[in-house]
Parts: C-alpha cells; structure tokens; sequence
C-alpha cells in the first residue's frame, strides 16, 4: 500500500514536470518501472535505455514534528469551540502555548473544553484588578495584556497538562470584535532557524541515492535492464515540504519564492563528485508557495524554463 501510494505520488510529479516543463527530456517516453530500481524506464532518440529515480526533499524529523504541533493545535482549536460560547468582555484575543510534548487525549476534549472556558471568565471577570495590579500604572488608553501560567493553576488539572501558558489581550473599544469572530489561537511555528538544516536535508537525501545505487544489488538490476544512464530528480512535496525549515534567508523570502535556490543546490551538490558516480545528471524541481522552478543542478548547473 505504501509503495502504491509513493509510486502515485511519484508519478503525478513527473507529469506536473513533463506539462510545466517540456524541455525535460521531451524525446524519452518514461514508463513506471516494474520494481523500485528505477522508477521510470525509457528510450532517447537514440534508441538507448535511460533510468530516472525520484526522491523528495524533506527533512523526515522536522515533517513529523510539524505534523504533531498541528495536530495538537487543532485538537485544542475543536475542543475550545469558540463559536459555541460567548466572547469575554474583557478579552479580545487568547494565544495558547502549548505543552507540544503532551497531546490532548479524547478522553479529556469537554474536560479541557470546560476549564478553558472557566479559567477564561475567571481572567475577564477580575480584569480591572489586574489591570490596576500591573507593575506599571497604565494610562487609560494603553492596552493591557496578561499572561497566565497554567503551573500556578492546579485546580485546571486538564488544561495545566497540555498548556504551559495563555495569553490575554484586552480588547479595544473601538474595535470591538464580533461575537462570531475566532478570538482563539494557539501559537504558530516560528522564530530563528539556520538555513543549513534544509541544506542539509537535500545533500543528505541525495547523497542516499548515490550510494543505494553503488550497492551491488542496485547495479545487478541496473544491469539487467540494460540502462545506459540514470538520471535523478529531486523534488519537493508542497503539502510536507513547507513544514521543514527554508532553506531561504529571510532578504530572500521577501524577494521571491525561488529566490536563493541556486545558491542552495551549489551547496548542497558540493560533495556529489567525491561519490561514486551512480547518476549521470541530477535535477531539482521545486513547488511551493505558487512557483515551479526546474533545472539541473549536477554535474552542470542550468535552470530548465517553462512553456514552449
């Protein structure tokens, strides 16, 4: 079943590459191979055989993480349903940091549900006195935020568990939300991040393929199909690849999507000659954030355009 879905997966990339990019191997008709060594087979115009392998560019870890925090923030998001309660008169915003290492069990939903809900008209009922309690004297029209740590609430037992801390934020007059507003949200990913780790992940799942196919099994069945060159085309999955660290800057997220790909893939194919040559080109495409980008990127380095 696995392998049934990555082959489905595989070959819906290359087709997506084929229409955007026709200048990939326009001559070469690749069919699915019959194993996974390699996943497409086909003929050039010279009659010759030719292999391409496919492999995604992703970080396994930091996907799995993601996936997680998602999970959770969305099991909290469900529980608290927000549309169902009314909004505090004293809160415009909450902002749930979660405990990410405790997810939130079926068992628990209407527990956590109630205590959040609670703790909630706890904070907007005494809001005035915290308000006036703050270290600072605050001018009437500067807005007050409070944060509470669920480790001084034990009598939340529930939500003390899965939440280390919540954000209150006093609502301004003037721009009062609607009641149907969603006034609850649980921190996103973000921060500093190095840009060596996406890198990383791409010399890495690179660098695996060269060497499976060094391996004598690899080569037997290389072999036998009678391949006279093997290409490789890395590609990125939108749905789990944007769950990984960029391998942009931050200047370069602001210049373009692909912006600093080409610095990215130099790189990471730094090494690739040191390794036993399995593959004769490698090729990257990239998809994500709206824009497609294809182009080979060893031995030689040139960016395939689209369209005809």
């Amino acid at each position: 079943m696995v392998w049934r879905k990555q082959k489905a997966e595989e070959t819906a990339i290359l087709e997506t590459v084929r229409a955007t990019f026709p200048a990939f191997f326009p001559d070469v008709d690749f069919t699915s191979g019959s194993s996974e060594t390699p996943d497409f087979i086909g003929k050039d115009k010279s009659d010759r055989v030719v292999g391409l392998e496919l492999t995604r560019w992703l970080n396994l870890n930091q996907t799995a993480s993601a996936v997680k925090r998602e999970r959770i923030r969305l099991a909290m998001l469900k529980a608290i349903n927000c549309p169902f309660h009314s909004h505090p008169e004293n809160i415009s915003s909450a902002v749930i940091f979660p405990r990410w290492d405790i997810e939130l069990e079926n068992r628990h939903i209407q527990c956590f549900s109630d205590e959040f809900h609670a703790l909630v008209d706890l904070i907007s009922g005494k809001w005035d006195v915290l308000r006036s309690s703050h270290w600072r004297p605050l001018l009437p029209n500067q807005r007050f935020d409070y944060e509470v740590y669920l480790s001084d609430c034990k009598q939340y037992a529930v939500l003390a568990r899965c939440v280390s801390s919540i954000w209150f934020r006093e609502p301004d007059k003037k721009n009062y939300p609607s009641i149907s507003d969603s006034w609850v949200s649980v921190i996103p990913d973000g921060g500093f991040y190095q840009t060596e780790s996406s890198i990383q992940a791409l010399r890495s799942v690179m660098e695996k393929k060269f060497i499976h196919y060094h391996e004598d099994i690899a080569q037997a069945a290389l072999t036998a199909k009678n391949l006279r060159e093997l290409y490789l085309l890395v590609y990125t999955d939108p749905d789990h690849f944007l769950s990984n660290t960029s391998y942009q800057t931050p200047d370069q997220m602001m210049k373009s999507p692909i912006e600093g790909l080409a610095d990215a893939t130099r790189k990471a194919t730094e090494n690739l000659g040191i390794l036993p040559k399995t593959f004769d080109r490698v090729f990257l495409f990239y998809s994500a954030w709206g824009a497609s980008w294809l182009a080979e990127i060893w031995p030689s380095s040139r960016v395939i355009p689209a369209g005809y």
